[in-house]
Formats: structure tokens, sequence, C-alpha cells
């Protein structure tokens, strides 16, 4: 009994472990997916706000990796990003210095999040 306790013990060991890569590897895709989607929204982006829902499952790291990933490639352009993840939603908005006298992202991402 004592050994097939330790085996019992070794293989839900060797399943979590096995789970807890899969999960690693599939937030660092998401994470990327994130990014490439952010910049693929800055491309073409004017002075016009760009508010855009994210695809697929994205979560609040998600979201802010695609944020940053479009004010590299838009600096200028505000941009309010929205994701949603197991039933919540995350918004990331950014507005570019010379854009905030005219808009709070704040004021932005509440006024959005109430409609």
């Amino acid at each position: 009994p004592h050994v097939e306790k330790r085996q019992l013990a070794a293989a839900v060991a060797e399943v979590a472990a096995a789970a807890l890569e899969t999960a690693k590897a599939e937030t660092k895709a998401r994470l990327e997916a994130a990014k490439v989607a952010g910049a693929a929204l800055a491309e073409g982006a004017g002075a016009e706000p760009v508010v855009a829902l994210l695809d697929g499952e994205m979560d609040a790291k998600a979201v802010d990796a695609a944020t940053i990933a479009f004010k590299a490639a838009a600096p200028e352009t505000p941009v309010l990003l929205l994701g949603l993840a197991k039933g919540a939603l995350s918004a990331v908005a950014l507005v570019p210095a010379a854009a905030s006298t005219k808009l709070s992202a704040k004021e932005w991402v509440a006024e959005a999040l109430a409609s």
C-alpha cells in the first residue's frame, strides 16, 4: 500500500506539472496573439480614437499587452481596447497627452462600461 501511495502521488505530481506547462504555453500564446492584434489595429489608424473588442479569450493581461503594442505602433492615437475572458470584461484606454485635454481615459472607460 505504501508503494502504491508514492506511485499515485508521483503520477499526480506529473499530471499537475504537465497541466502547469500547458497553461503557461497557452498564456504565452494568448499574449502574443494580443500583441499582434494590437499592432494590427494600429495599422492605418489616424488621429481618430479607436475602440475595439479583441477576438478570442482575452483577459486583462492580454488587453494590456494589445494596448501596449497599439501604442508602440500609433502613439498619437487614443485607443480603448476591450477583452472578454471567462465571463469577465476587461477594458484599457490610453489617451496621448496631446488629446488628454479633450478626452480622459478614465471617463472614457467609465462611459463605455456604463453603456
